[in-house]
C-alpha cells in the first residue's frame, strides 16, 4: 500500500467530511452503473399525480357526502310539459265559461231592463194594455229563461285546478330529488376514478423502487463485502454504516476499495 502512496488515515478523513463523503457515494455509484435519476423522476412525477389523485378523491367524496342519499327518489326525469298543457287547457275551458257567464248576465240584465220598460209603457198607454201584457208575459218568459240559463252556467263555471297544481308540484319536487341524487351519484363515481387513479401510481411508483432495488443488488463494486444502501446514502461494509466500524475495520475497508480502484 505504502508503494501506491495511498494514506488509508487521511483516506478515512476525508470519508469523516460530507464532502469527501459525498466524492466516495458518487464513485460507487458510477462504479455500479447506479445512476438512478430518470427512475427518481419517474417516481416524483407518479407522487405528484398521485397527491392530484387523492386531492380529487378528498374533493369527490365530500362532495357526494355533502347530499344526503335519497332512496325514495325518482330515478327518472319527471315530464312536467303533458301535465301543464293539461291544466292550461282547463285555464281555458275556465276562461270559456266565465265568458258563457257573462253573456248569460247581459242577458238577464237585457230581458229585466225590457220588463220594466215594458211596464213604463204599460202605465203610460191604457189603450195597449192588452198589447203590452202580452209584450210582458213574453219579456217575463224570456227573462226566466235567460235566469235558469245563467243560473246553470253559474253552477258549472269553475273546474277545480288543485288536483292539476298539485300533480305539477309533486312532479317538479320528484324531478328535484332525482337531478339531486344524479349530482351524487356523479361524485361517486368521480371519487372511484380517484382511487383508481391513487392505486395506479402506487402500483408504478412500487414498479420504480422494485426496479432500484433490482439494479442495486446486482450491483458490483469490485470489493468484497462493499454495498450500497437501498437509499444510496449510506456505505455499507460487510452489511454495517462505514461510519459504525472502528478505525481498524475502516482501514481494511478503505484499503479493499483503494486496491480495487488501482489494480496493479
Amino acid at each position: 500500500l505504502a508503494g501506491r502512496h495511498f494514506d488509508i488515515l487521511a483516506a478515512i478523513d476525508e470519508f469523516d467530511t460530507p464532502k469527501g463523503k459525498r466524492a466516495i457515494l458518487e464513485r460507487m455509484r458510477d462504479a455500479g452503473g447506479l445512476d438512478f435519476a430518470g427512475l427518481d423522476e419517474q417516481v416524483e412525477a407518479f407522487k405528484v399525480e398521485r397527491t392530484g389523485c387523492n386531492r380529487d378523491l378528498t374533493n369527490a367524496r365530500a362532495a357526494r357526502d355533502a347530499i344526503p342519499e335519497d332512496a325514495e327518489a325518482p330515478t327518472e326525469h319527471v315530464v312536467v310539459t303533458d301535465l301543464l298543457v293539461a291544466r292550461d287547457k282547463l285555464k281555458d275551458e275556465n276562461a270559456a265559461r266565465d265568458t258563457a257567464e257573462m253573456d248569460a248576465k247581459r242577458a238577464v240584465e237585457g230581458s229585466h231592463k225590457a220588463v220594466e220598460d215594458t211596464k213604463r209603457r204599460l202605465a203610460a198607454i191604457e189603450d195597449q194594455v192588452s198589447v203590452l201584457r202580452r209584450d210582458l208575459s213574453t219579456a217575463v218568459l224570456v227573462a226566466a229563461t235567460s235566469l235558469a240559463a245563467h243560473a246553470a252556467a253559474v253552477k258549472a263555471k269553475r273546474i277545480d285546478l288543485a288536483p292539476a297544481d298539485k300533480a305539477i308540484t309533486e312532479a317538479e319536487a320528484a324531478n328535484e330529488r332525482f337531478h339531486v341524487q344524479e349530482t351524487r351519484r356523479g361524485h361517486i363515481k368521480a371519487a372511484n376514478k380517484a382511487m383508481s387513479n391513487v392505486a395506479e401510481c402506487n402500483d408504478a411508483i412500487t414498479d420504480l423502487e422494485d426496479q432500484k432495488k433490482a439494479k442495486l443488488a446486482k450491483a458490483d463494486f469490485g470489493v468484497e463485502g462493499l454495498a450500497l444502501s437501498d437509499d444510496l446514502q449510506t456505505i455499507l461494509y460487510d452489511g454495517d454504516p462505514l461510519e459504525r466500524l472502528s478505525d481498524g475495520q475502516k482501514m481494511v475497508a478503505f484499503a479493499r476499495l483503494h486496491a480495487a480502484q488501482n489494480p496493479t
